[in-house]
């Protein structure tokens, strides 16, 4: 019989701690800071239920909650206790000499004995004392047909004083992570082989279980946009499918039925005629919000149960900014990228971390510098008269588009930024990047292409320069516009989001990888300490212009190998392939398939990998690239398709076309 808890490790300190991370326990408040829990990475309960100071819930490999950080079945938490403890949010209770405290029931478990015993060697205590090292182990139930399902332990502590004694409980809840966030999982993986009853041998049996058309129901006025199409993949939780549409609706269903359960209109007026409305997926978080960010940029906080609103906060200039990236949380916050409309014009790209309980913002991290000169764009500047003979501008770009990933403690997330059409590249523009989460302030910043000026040598428009001094002498320096071959800034970079990949090194251990791949059509692994270069694929010689280029939907992962669809919409040439497998230890090719372009991102899980492919979703073999299914759709797929217990939800429609949806295939 497996262990319900166990001790991972055990250190007992004597020293002060601070009061943040500190949950009561729920008993009476004018004796809860005699003894609290300490857990400093804890999930913030929902409002209403749980009740707070009651619970802690953790999806199973959640950065930050779930020690471990991996999808493997159960949840590690953080748990301590602290004595005699200040508390300002017990403002009524007064620390009292702590004589003794029981763990009840600790006859049960291994980790509650030892708990007991970690106790009894602090008490009595008549300053702030706490246990450290404290780590409990909740596994998942498994049901008889193999589905993992929500598992609660409980601990109960009673603490003994001269005033008398309290109780405090705390109750511990894993949640198997079904597929709580675009990409799956804290590493954007796109991966997940638990429980799927999927197989190569039954794949092709997938038939259409629901469909809904989110084009029947325009919000915005016809027919200067009627767009409905659900670029972001479907996120799943607790039996309910969430999507969000260009349309600027979000929709809940239940996740077999397809009965729509519930609707939120986040948008009322259009901003882009191109892009309006929603673009990217709905995060779950385990204790039930529903987070999203739309095309006026402002992120959206709302009560799974009922699409209830309880907080929307702006982070930009609705008709500038757009949120394409899907909103990643993680201890309490929640991290998103802002970037443009569509380069008309480029704005400065930055992260922005929000305080998941209010919304409110806790820091905003710019990629590229307030103002440059035009004449050179390596120098900040606040007037002109630092530009010489050039003008001080606002600089742009560097929009972050694809959702961020994060190590498994949540202290660190990883993101990419994308180029501009409209404007040169600089600054941390077309470039992958380590932030701390708490500050905001940048690890490293690699970039993969060179930085670009304004204009180009009217003797050779090879050579890019800012003035005439950057030209051969006798030569000027002309404007892109004036003529050329460099009628546009090159737009390189990533769309997607980094994902992180511990891959074979070789020599019988692992290389901690941060992968992403790039619309010129490279696909790049740094190093995940450092931000050096590990390995890259350069799949076709870099185009002119990036444009909405090769590497546009997210790489998934899963078996040592990386799986991307490939996209070539107004990128000479195309590739001769767009489907393409990749070894995570050096790059190298695997294998590739010609099923035509897609911005499809790809859905992993065992001995199947799915992509987009006109006119809908294919499936393939992981280890030859063998077509095993081929399923129809009504539209392009943009969305990556999301496999969850034998089901695939994706959704379809692109920004190319107007009609939108989602639909789940089951196995027949």
């Amino acid at each position: 019989m497996v262990a319900l808890f166990r001790i991972v490790a055990l250190l007992l300190v004597l020293a002060p701690q601070s009061a943040a991370g500190m949950i009561s326990g729920g008993g009476d408040s004018h004796r809860d800071c005699w003894m609290e829990f300490e857990a400093p990475n804890r999930t913030l309960n929902f409002p209403r239920a749980p009740r707070l100071g009651r619970e802690v819930r953790c999806f199973d490999g959640e950065a930050g909650c779930d020690l471990d950080g991996e999808v493997d079945g159960q949840c590690t938490f953080d748990l301590d206790i602290c004595f005699h403890n200040e508390d300002p949010d017990l403002a009524g209770c007064e620390p009292v000499e702590v004589t003794g405290a029981v763990v009840k029931r600790a006859s049960r478990f291994a980790g509650l004995r030892s708990l007991q015993s970690a106790i009894d060697a602090l008490v009595p205590v008549t300053t702030l004392t706490c246990t450290a090292g404290q780590s409990f182990v909740v596994p998942l139930r498994v049901s008889a047909k193999g589905k993992e399902k929500w598992n609660r332990e409980r601990v109960a502590i009673r603490t003994f004083t001269p005033e008398g004694k309290a109780i405090d409980r705390l109750r511990l809840s894993c949640i198997p992570n079904e597929w709580a966030n675009e990409a799956f999982d804290r590493r954007n993986s796109r991966s997940k082989p638990q429980s799927n009853g999927l197989t190569s041998a039954n794949v092709s049996l997938l038939t259409k279980a629901w469909e809904f058309d989110a084009g029947a129901r325009p919000l915005f006025p016809v027919p200067v946009s009627d767009k409905a199409n659900i670029s972001g993949p479907p996120t799943v939780m607790d039996g309910r499918v969430f999507v969000a549409s260009a349309n600027g609706f979000v929709y809940a269903f239940d996740a077999k039925s397809g009965k729509l359960d519930w609707e939120y209109k986040a948008l009322q007026t259009q901003y882009h005629a191109t892009v309006p409305g929603i673009y990217s997926s709905v995060t779950l978080t385990a204790d039930g919000r529903a987070v999203v960010g739309d095309g006026a940029a402002r992120v959206h906080s709302l009560d799974q149960r009922t699409g209830e609103r309880l907080w929307r906060t702006s982070v930009g200039n609705p008709v500038l900014d757009h949120i394409w990236a899907s909103p990643a949380v993680s201890n309490g916050r929640v991290y998103v990228g802002v970037a443009s409309h569509f380069d008309t014009p480029c704005v400065r790209g930055r992260v922005v971390a929000l305080d998941l309980e209010d919304g409110s913002e806790i820091w905003t991290r710019y990629m590229v510098p307030e103002n440059v000169c035009d004449n050179d764009l390596d120098t900040e500047c606040t007037s002109d008269t630092q530009c010489g003979l050039g003008t001080c501008v606002e600089a742009r770009g560097a929009g972050v588009t694809g959702t961020a990933a994060f190590d498994a403690t949540g202290d660190n997330l990883y993101v990419a930024t994308v180029g501009c059409g409209s404007f040169p590249s600089l600054g941390h523009s077309e470039s992958i990047l380590k932030i701390d989460t708490e500050t905001g302030d940048i690890v490293w910043a690699s970039r993969m292409a060179p930085r670009e000026q304004f204009g180009h040598c009217a003797g050779d428009d090879s050579i890019e320069c800012g003035s005439d001094a950057g030209c051969p002498p006798g030569d000027s320096c002309s404007s892109h516009a004036s003529g050329g071959g460099l009628l546009a800034f090159r737009d390189f970079g990533f769309i997607s989001g980094p994902l992180l990949v511990d891959a074979d090194d070789g020599v019988g251990g692992t290389n901690s990888l941060v992968v992403a791949g790039a619309k010129e059509g490279v696909a790049y692994a740094l190093d995940e300490a450092t931000g050096s270069l590990v390995w890259s694929n350069e799949i076709l010689a870099a185009p002119a212009h990036g444009g909405q280029g090769h590497f546009s939907g997210g790489i998934g992962v899963g078996g040592g190998r990386l799986y991307a669809a490939l996209g070539s919409f107004f990128v000479f040439p195309a590739p001769p392939f767009q489907q393409i497998a990749m070894s995570s230890t050096d790059g190298s090719t695997v294998w590739t398939k010609s099923l035509g372009a897609t911005y499809s991102g790809t859905g992993v899980t065992e001995g199947v990998v799915f992509s987009g492919s006109p006119p809908g979703l294919v499936a393939q073999d992981p280890a030859t690239g063998a077509v095993l299914a081929e399923l129809n759709l009504p539209a392009p797929v943009q969305s990556a398709p999301v496999i969850v217990d034998g089901m695939v939800y994706v959704g379809w429609g692109s920004w190319l076309s107007d009609t939108g949806g989602v639909t789940a295939f089951k196995l027949d």
